[in-house]
């Protein structure tokens, strides 16, 4: 069955606001994730050479696109056109890839345990080197011990 539906096409910017490049609506037969699907395709051959590499991503469900941890370069929303302007979309596809820096084991820590992937990172492979850790003004002295132990492991090799 045909049905009136209205879409937007956003990009999103170095900041990560997104700007609205196409708005329209027009009368499809296909369900609403087959045409967000569509709409990206389209966009994607429309645009080549000029986006970034990643996944199409569609969903259904609103809420959980908008939870989804994802690095994006394209979105498209499908509403349906008599829903009206405040309602939620129907569909929404991604052009984009999954954020791996941020996984679901950060999320519900307080402040004083929150850390960043780098640094969780830079920790983890100091303690696995049993570097001293650097404090302001004594690099040097890191640089020192760092040469001595180096040096002691080559003397006993």
């Amino acid at each position: 069955m045909r049905e009136r539906y209205r879409y937007e096409i956003a990009t999103s910017a170095q900041n990560g606001r997104w700007t609205p490049a196409v708005i329209h609506t027009d009368i499809f037969s296909r369900d609403p994730e087959s045409i967000a699907r569509g709409l990206l395709e389209q966009w994607i051959i429309d645009h080549a050479g000029r986006l970034t590499g990643g996944r199409v991503i569609v969903y259904t469900n609103a809420t959980r696109a908008e939870s989804a941890r994802l690095l994006a370069t394209v979105r498209v929303r499908v509403y349906r056109a008599a829903a009206g302007d405040g309602a939620a979309p129907v569909a929404v596809a991604y052009l984009g890839e999954f954020d791996r820096s941020r996984r679901s084991r950060d999320l519900g820590r307080g402040p004083h345990q929150a850390s960043t992937p780098h640094q969780r990172r830079r920790d983890r492979m100091r303690a696995r080197l049993r570097l001293p850790r650097p404090r302001h003004g004594d690099q040097e002295v890191a640089i020192r011990r760092l040469k001595s132990r180096f040096s002691r492991r080559a003397d006993a090799a």
